[in-house]
């Protein structure tokens, strides 16, 4: 059973890694914004509710980098900082997409079908969010890792 398991695990181990660290930084944002709304800003004050969700989104899409970096696609890329500018920038697109949607739906349906909404929407971010990390911001890594492991065939 360990053993099945284990097979699995290597088998979608960056699918899992994927999941395992988006609820560390799903937690990680809710635990920066809930120190930023207890000691600096007042949730009922619409501004400040707004600069508390991005300055934790803000600390989500940079834990988020560097975990992603390490556990999920374990790069080995020396540009970090135009990996983490188009990291940021797809974070950045997939949470306009998040609030656009969001308020589409309740435009559309009213609060009735909010939580459905939330799961939709949130499905929808997270692989976009996997698709653009895989593909464009560590796609230098996955192509690298295929000739490491093809090279090493033919030897």
């Amino acid at each position: 059973m360990v053993e099945k398991l284990l097979n699995l695990y290597k088998k979608y181990e960056e699918i899992v890694n994927y999941l395992v660290v988006g609820v560390a930084v799903t937690v990680f944002t809710w635990i920066v914004k809930f120190i930023v709304v207890s000691f600096i800003f007042d949730v009922e004050i619409v501004w400040q509710n707004t600069m508390a969700t991005l300055l934790s989104d803000a600390c989500g899409i940079i834990f988020a980098y560097f975990t992603n970096r390490k556990f999920v696609f374990k790069s080995k890329r020396t540009d970090r900082w135009n990996e983490f500018v188009a990291f940021a920038s797809g974070r950045v697109g997939t949470t306009i997409f998040d609030v656009v949607a969001m308020d589409l739906f309740v435009w559309a349906f009213g609060k009735k079908i909010y939580l459905l909404a939330m799961i939709i929407v949130s499905v929808v971010v997270v692989v976009a969010n996997y698709v653009l990390s895989k593909f464009f911001v560590f796609k230098d890594d996955a192509e690298h890792g295929k000739n490491e492991s093809n090279s090493s065939e033919a030897e």
